[in-house]
């Protein structure tokens, strides 16, 4: 082949995604090891591999010598990783298994990163993703005049949509070895399930993630108009909670008295309590409606009979100093990271900052 016709397949050939080409790439070992930076990982290994090497015990959950080949993103979601790792995974009761929550999760499986770098670096058995989502459709009739859209939802127009992406994503991870698909299925009954929703569908895909000669479980749990109609803030919540959030819940939680001639309008919540008080981790993004998310996992943080430790990772970490004071009977605080490559904080990165709560009820 002549020197011009190669360098033209190589620039007609579509970029290989991130993933590819950590997973395929020799100098991965010589990064983590400290020999060579990697611009392109967009995480310091070489500052994991020092850890790793000098951190000895934590608590059961103990950080060990291996070194994890594989992530699928860096920035926030790297540096979030490292910091639960070291210091608030070894302060949960049960550090055998851990679960995520990520409401308004659409395909998106950046998240998945916290779950690599904790199967391959501590000695945490199973991670559980518990992603949530609504369908267009029921966004559509959210609106108490019955006529206007909510903006939003415009990354899938269905479940069938958004499971085909669902598949071609984690089949891609399975391609290139990061997991092993041992079962998936879609379920009409469920723990979660919502006989009331309209098309509730369950999601599940199990896999098998090798940490050294070790096999550990990983499980992706999508929840599609898997939900509870959110209810009108109670007189409590409305002495507790910040006024930006409670006026924006007033404006979209069920109507005591639905407009005569019209039906009853949906207003799902993002997540169920139950899935709440399960989480270890709660993944806060700008998804829709950020001050009714921030509603939800405050009323959630009240509401739970599972005392634990939480820890919640969000776009505006200023707005968590307020969240904090609303939850009475919870020792809480705020940690502001370096990175900000965090969900719409990656589009404005000068004046946009991801940061983590933490709270542990008394």
């Amino acid at each position: 082949m002549k020197m011009n016709q190669l360098k033209q397949r190589q620039i007609n050939k579509p970029a290989e995604p991130l993933a590819t080409r950590i997973a395929s790439d020799p100098l991965v070992e010589a990064a983590a090891s400290g020999l060579i930076g990697r611009r392109g990982c967009l995480i310091n290994i070489g500052s994991a591999a020092l850890l790793l090497g000098a951190g000895g015990l934590v608590g059961v959950a103990a950080l060990t010598e291996r070194k994890p080949k594989y992530f699928i993103t860096g920035g926030a979601l790297a540096e979030f990783s490292d910091l639960y790792i070291k210091k608030y995974l070894p302060l949960q009761a049960d550090r055998r298994k851990v679960t995520v929550l990520y409401p308004g999760s659409g395909s998106d499986l950046s998240p998945l990163e916290i779950g690599f770098q904790v199967l391959h670096r501590t000695n945490v058995e199973e991670v559980n993703f518990v992603f949530t989502e609504v369908s267009p459709d029921v966004l559509k009739i959210n609106w108490r005049d019955g006529g206007s859209e909510v903006p939003g939802g415009g990354y899938h127009e269905n479940l069938s949509e958004l499971a085909a992406q669902l598949d071609e994503k984690v089949k891609d991870l399975a391609q290139r070895r990061l997991v092993k698909i041992k079962k998936s299925e879609t379920r009409k009954e469920n723990k979660w399930q919502q006989k009331t929703a309209p098309g509730a569908r369950v999601i599940t895909y199990e896999m098998e993630v090798l940490a050294g000669n070790k096999a550990k479980k990983m499980t992706l749990t999508l929840c599609y108009n898997v939900f509870e109609n959110r209810k009108e803030p109670t007189e409590t919540e409305r002495k507790r909670f910040p006024g930006e959030l409670i006026k924006t819940a007033d404006a979209n939680a069920w109507a005591r008295n639905p407009l005569k001639g019209k039906s009853r309008p949906i207003y799902p919540t993002y997540f169920l309590q139950g899935q709440f008080d399960e989480c270890d981790i709660l993944l806060s993004k700008m998804s829709g409606n950020f001050n009714l998310l921030q509603f939800d996992y405050i009323r959630a943080l009240a509401n739970t009979k599972v005392k634990k430790q939480r820890v919640i990772l969000s776009e505006h970490p200023g707005r968590l100093e307020k969240v904090k004071a609303s939850i009475p009977g919870h020792d809480a605080k705020v940690e502001v990271l370096k990175e900000n490559r965090y969900g719409y904080c990656s589009l404005s990165p000068d004046t946009c900052k991801a940061g983590v709560l933490i709270t542990r009820a008394r």
